[in-house]
């Protein structure tokens, strides 16, 4: 809706819609996205609960429990959308026409500036940054005395913190590769500890790749419900502030 085309809404509208909750959606598009999402998402879940049965070290079960934890987080965030999507529908709508009932330019600007908080929260939470690269941008990664350069041609992004820390988190499994190693002693690393009952191996890269989606997917949930649960309690504080 045009409303929330708006500078205070926008980027909560573009994240609620990459992971198929924004509520003026067609049925069509969300059902679409919410389908690749549980395909994609938990092909990987099952993958990473068969992994923990070919774990014999207590160290590293513990770890791959973590991202198990998280899995599940930000599932129960995407199927709370998804049971109430019609009450997020009317809180939106509730929100639009709250907007329609404000008469004085003081109660405009105590409601904005409360969206204005909520949109802060949204930005700062997902840390969207724009930089430019003048010549190259240095990530130094150091595990066993091996350390990753890598050079990125000059190029402007925009980035969130948690997206950012996740390519960092990304370049692990591909040190060997940015290294050129060829060495068939070497285990190539994955981003967590899973089991596809293939060839772990020759089907690596695919293996990988569909790791890296649904970690992107993962944080995609947490950020987007996380941030619309902000501007809705934003702007009903801004109600409660107009009414004295």
């Amino acid at each position: 809706m045009q409303f929330f085309e708006g500078r205070n809404y926008r980027i909560n509208k573009i994240l609620l819609s990459c992971v198929g909750q924004w509520p003026y959606q067609t049925n069509r598009s969300s059902n679409a996205i919410i389908i690749i999402i549980v395909s994609l998402a938990g092909t990987q879940f099952i993958a990473k609960i068969c992994g923990l049965f070919s774990i014999d070290n207590i160290d590293l079960f513990i770890d791959s429990l973590s991202p198990l934890v998280v899995d599940i987080g930000c599932g129960v965030k995407l199927i709370t959308c998804i049971l109430k999507a019609t009450e997020i529908r009317a809180l939106f709508d509730q929100i639009q026409y709250d907007w329609q009932l404000l008469i004085t330019s003081s109660q405009i600007k105590i409601l904005n500036n409360y969206a204005q908080n909520g949109r802060t929260f949204t930005i700062i939470y997902a840390n969207f940054f724009k930089f430019l690269l003048k010549n190259y941008f240095l990530i130094l990664y150091s595990n066993s005395n091996i350390h990753i350069i890598c050079f990125f041609i000059t190029v402007k992004y925009i980035l969130s913190a948690f997206y950012s820390a996740l390519v960092l988190f990304m370049l692990v499994p591909l040190q060997s590769l940015l290294l050129g190693s060829s060495s068939n002693d070497t285990t190539r690393l994955l981003l967590h500890q899973v089991e596809y009952y293939i060839d772990m191996e020759k089907y690596y890269l695919p293996i990988l790749i569909h790791g890296y989606v649904t970690a992107v997917i993962c944080v995609s949930i947490a950020i987007a419900a996380d941030t619309m649960y902000v501007i809705v309690v934003q702007h009903v504080c801004g109600l409660f502030m107009i009414i004295g």
